[in-house]
């Protein structure tokens, strides 16, 4: 059985101290009861020029970043931003 792991001889991943896959994230994301689709990450990704890498095929984000991504267009109720 193969294991997948995040290693330094097989993923560029010194840049980015949390990475996570965007499937990954949305499962995490679900976990918390949010939905939100790769898609949507993807775009995100984009639009706040976050730092990414690839794994393969597979692009990899700072799962932090994403974190801030999601909380700066849904603040918290009663919470200022900006």
């Amino acid at each position: 059985m193969a294991i997948s792991t995040l290693s330094p001889e097989t993923c560029d991943s010194a840049a980015i101290e949390d990475p996570v896959t965007l499937k990954d994230a949305v499962l995490l994301f679900e976990d918390a009861g949010i939905e939100i689709s790769r898609g949507t990450f993807t775009r995100w990704v984009k639009q706040d020029r976050l730092d990414r890498t690839f794994r393969g095929r597979e692009m990899m984000v700072s799962y932090s970043d994403l974190l801030e991504s999601y909380t700066s267009r849904y603040p918290t109720p009663g919470r200022r931003t900006g």
